[in-house]
């Protein structure tokens, strides 16, 4: 029992975090990300992939580990060459990195649930708008369908909006009401501009009266998905 306890005391000392490098198959130190889950070098917690280590499947992966799953920093390479290298989240793609395709494409910059949302860590950006353009709002609601729908305000409250229009190639108007108007996207990362009039002049009792003020707004969306863009306007004395 002495020996037992000295031999364990000095295992503390060389790894304080309890976790210890082995070699082992996937089944006694599991690592669960499927694609990856052949062999397992590395650091083990409570029978889980933890710390760092490499795993090897169908794919293979070197890098950090938190609880069976590639967390930190690390190397994803993919059967057909594709590799990327920065950060992971829960086994997915999250934060800086680099994706190297196996044609030589690269992509530099941010990712978020996996996915690729451009070379800045914001997703968005209003590259150019027009002074009655009091503020704008971006928020992606889904991955798919990949569209825009653009919403207007005017003093903080729904307004009716016409002549709406699509400048540049990204996309084309597909549905429209008084208060929304849908681009179905053809592609992103998208760079366009969109033109169009809001009803701004509220009458005595609160309504409005049918007075109309323009804008446009050039933007830039580098991240896939079904976006709500709301556009809130201001009358220019």
């Amino acid at each position: 029992m002495l020996i037992w306890n000295f031999l364990f005391a000095i295992t503390l000392m060389i790894s304080p975090s309890g976790t210890a490098p082995v070699v082992l198959d996937a089944e006694d130190c599991e690592v669960l990300l499927e694609a990856i889950s052949g062999t397992y070098e590395g650091d083990c917690k409570r029978g889980k992939a933890h710390g760092e280590g490499k795993a090897v499947g169908t794919d293979s992966y070197v890098g950090e580990f938190k609880k069976g799953l590639p967390h930190g920093e690390g190397t994803y390479t993919w059967a057909n060459g594709d590799v990327y290298v920065g950060e992971f989240k829960k086994g997915e793609k999250e934060g800086e990195g680099t994706m190297t395709m196996a044609d030589g494409t690269v992509k530099q910059g941010y990712w978020e649930e996996d996915m690729y949302i451009g070379a800045s860590k914001t997703p968005y950006e209003v590259i150019n708008k027009t002074p009655t353009v009091n503020r704008t709002a971006f928020r992606r609601q889904d991955a798919e369908p990949q569209q825009i729908d653009f919403k207007f305000t005017y003093l903080g409250k729904p307004t009716q909006a016409r002549n709406f229009r699509v400048q540049g190639s990204f996309g084309v108007v597909v549905n429209e009401t008084d208060y929304v108007k849908t681009v179905e996207v053809y592609e992103f990362p998208l760079q366009g501009e969109v033109l169009f009039e809001v009803e701004t002049t509220r009458d005595a009792a609160g309504g409005m009266s049918g007075d109309y003020v323009s804008g446009n707004m050039e933007f830039r969306i580098s991240q896939a998905g079904n976006w709500e863009v709301t556009i809130d306007m201001r009358v220019m004395r």
